[in-house]
């Protein structure tokens, strides 16, 4: 409420200054919108390294060429509603067309309102 009287001071002091309302109800609305969309897309990425499983990657050439595949699934709300997609490590390599799996990497992606994990396969 207290917000409202702030926003209707300042619409009734710039209307004498040749700025209709109509105009300053227009600019606040889409300044309101820009920062709702700035806040719901804004967020972190980070990379999960597997605990468990994990290969002995001395063996794997680094210098051969890989096929990438990816794998992703979303949740909203803050991981309680989902997972909406398929975030297997076989899904990924069918979507890649990889037969040997050599390297395994996890990526989280965190927004206001939704997360995403991916898992990326790389191999031949």
């Amino acid at each position: 409420m207290l917000t409202l009287i702030a926003v209707h001071s300042i619409i009734r002091r710039l209307a004498p200054l040749g700025v209709s309302r109509e105009e300053v109800y227009v600019r606040k609305s889409m300044m309101a919108v820009l920062l709702v969309v700035a806040f719901a897309t804004s967020g972190c990425i980070s990379y999960v390294t597997p605990v468990s499983n994990v290969s002995n990657l001395n063996q794997v050439d680094m210098t051969s060429e890989f096929k990438t595949g990816e794998s992703c699934a979303w949740w909203l709300l803050f991981n309680y509603i989902g997972p909406f997609g398929d975030m297997s490590v076989v899904k990924a390599s069918q979507s890649a067309g990889i037969r040997k799996v050599e390297v395994v990497d996890y990526r989280s992606e965190n927004y206001l309102i939704a997360s995403r994990m991916c898992a990326h396969v790389y191999g031949k």
